[in-house]
């Protein structure tokens, strides 16, 4: 591909794409370094106006568990981009569908997400659409760093003054924006959203770690095809992987479900306290749940001292390292 992009970067070949933008793997000729570049599908001022308020959030976030932005700009075709850290990892999902996953890592990556939505949370923000596709553990195979995990795709992120002004009420809404089933059923239903709502897609996603699916599989609801332009199937390691708003009229099957069942983990050999506090994060009120990401990262610290886990339960912090080279990966052009 190497196609150049403000005289500075090479899109050398696709690595991701979602609903709404593609992400290619650049390199940053300036700096010598690899870059990930969101470029918008539709060339519509719409898709450019999702893109500004995306780089407009993220770029006012500084955390190392948060995907840093780079730069931005605009192409010749007059769609904008952004330009993303590249990291050399694995998305989440797809460290789930092998299924090696133990408890201890599970504790350790849960403290280091809910510090990060403690952070995202403090900035005013609400990311509703917190779910494995979203999320990079650096590092690969048995070396996965999951004190490092980074927080991708703000594409549906809010300001909480803006998620609630711009609440609808039970009666007429008409679309939701997200992932069925890791959404909040205060999500589904068009409701007026709090970091409640990012703490229940936290505690699908440690369920999903834990027992290898969702508690709530779209797909068993008959709902795999809501995600816009068929791309259910491009899943996968992708930082533009969130969707659309979805009409609410397809997903009632799954809203009734969420709204009428409450979520009781299986037993097995995850441990009482670790189920209760999953149990607590995917409960139906919002209230009910824990009352901040604190006291879910509180929770998992008395968990990973009980299981003798070598996280600190503090932030994740950055780690010097030599920059990766293009010799160093192997590209994927999806």
């Amino acid at each position: 591909m190497d196609s150049l992009v403000a005289g500075r970067y090479y899109l050398k070949s696709r690595w991701g794409r979602g609903a709404n933008a593609r992400v290619y793997l650049g390199w940053d000729s300036l700096l010598d370094r690899l870059v990930a570049i969101k470029v918008p599908r539709a060339h519509t001022e719409r898709a450019n106006r999702t893109l500004k308020r995306e780089g407009r959030l993220v770029s006012g976030l500084s955390h190392p568990g948060v995907i840093a932005m780079l730069d931005h700009g605009q192409l010749p075709d007059g769609r904008l981009y952004l330009v993303f850290e590249f990291v050399a990892g694995t998305s989440l999902d797809a460290v789930v569908r092998t299924g090696s996953i133990n408890v201890s890592s599970v504790v350790d990556f849960g403290i280091c997400l809910a510090t990060t939505l403690e952070y995202v949370h403090s900035c005013a923000i609400v990311h509703r659409d917190v779910k494995p596709g979203n999320v990079l553990i650096p590092g690969s195979g048995s070396a996965l760093q999951w004190q490092r995990a980074k927080l991708i795709d703000f594409a549906t992120a809010r300001r909480i003054d803006d998620v609630l002004a711009d609440g609808r009420p039970v009666a007429t809404p008409t679309c939701i924006a997200g992932t069925p089933a890791y959404a909040a059923p205060e999500q589904l239903l068009g409701r007026p959203l709090s970091i409640a709502a990012d703490l229940y897609a936290l505690g699908a996603t440690l369920f999903e770690l834990l027992y290898g699916v969702p508690p709530f599989s779209a797909e068993s609801f008959g709902v795999a095809t809501l995600e816009p332009d068929a791309v259910a199937h491009e899943r996968g390691y992708s930082e533009a992987s969130s969707l659309a708003p979805l009409p609410l009229m397809l997903v009632g099957p799954l809203i009734v479900a969420k709204l009428s069942k409450e979520v009781v983990p299986p037993e097995g050999d995850i441990p009482d306290d670790l189920r209760d506090l999953v149990r607590l994060l995917l409960r139906i009120e919002p209230k009910e749940r824990p009352t901040s990401a604190r006291a879910v990262i509180e929770a998992l610290r008395r968990i990973a001292a009980k299981l003798g886990s070598t996280t600190s339960g503090q932030p994740p912090t950055h780690v010097a390292r030599e920059p990766v080279s293009l010799d160093e990966i192997e590209t994927r052009d999806e």
